[in-house]
């Protein structure tokens, strides 16, 4: 018989615990990350101008360590470890073996086959986090669910999981600004991004 695995909780994925989450991954536990330290008030990257205090502090490494989680979540572990151990060993082009943001940008966008500029755009170069709007209406014997991304051009699918009337369902929904339905059995709950790979806010509607 198979063993049943346990789920594993981090609070926080920062520099140590976001390679350990993967490792834990790769091999078949179920992870549960909270992550508590991520303020988003201001942007993880500036312009080369930048001061010091016009940068993001502690969020270069918790939110962009998420950042790299949720290029995991679109391009898959294999790629991205793909990915990384090549751009680590490419010589750069700046002095000292240097690079930048925008170097990672593009190498990353030469090894994949989508566009993943609206991704880079609003995680790195704005403060603030996607916003999904969640509006629900109760009907007789079901509940109707609406989601959509408020973000202008905003392209991440979504993992969604909810009780049907014929079983679990775990669904990826693939939508932008234009409303997405969804029904469930009246009673049921809609879990939306159930493994906790996204940053985002929701915005309820009733």
């Amino acid at each position: 018989m198979k063993r049943k695995l346990p789920t594993i909780g981090f609070i926080g994925t920062g520099i140590i615990g976001l390679p350990m989450a993967f490792n834990l991954i790769k091999n078949n536990y179920n992870i549960y990350a909270y992550v508590r330290n991520i303020k988003n008030h201001k942007k993880l990257v500036g312009k080369s101008s930048s001061k010091i205090n016009e940068l993001a502090g502690n969020d270069v490494y918790y939110k962009g360590a998420h950042v790299l989680h949720m290029l995991r979540y679109l391009i898959g572990y294999d790629q991205l470890k793909k990915i990384l151990r090549e751009f680590i060993y490419t010589p750069k082009k700046q002095p000292n073996n240097q690079t930048s943001t925008n170097d990672f940008i593009a190498f990353v966008q030469k090894n994949v086959d989508i566009d993943l500029s609206w991704f880079f755009e609003k995680y790195l170069y704005q403060k603030g986090l996607p916003t999904l709007k969640v509006e629900k209406q109760e009907l007789k014997n079901k509940n109707i669910y609406e989601l959509a991304w408020v973000d202008k051009d905003f392209l991440m699918p979504l993992e969604i999981s909810f009780n049907s009337f014929d079983g679990k369902r775990n669904r990826k929904l693939h939508f932008q600004n234009k409303p997405i339905r969804i029904a469930i059995p009246k009673g049921e709950s809609l879990l939306i991004d159930p493994d906790s790979w996204l940053l985002f806010d929701k915005h309820y509607e009733n």
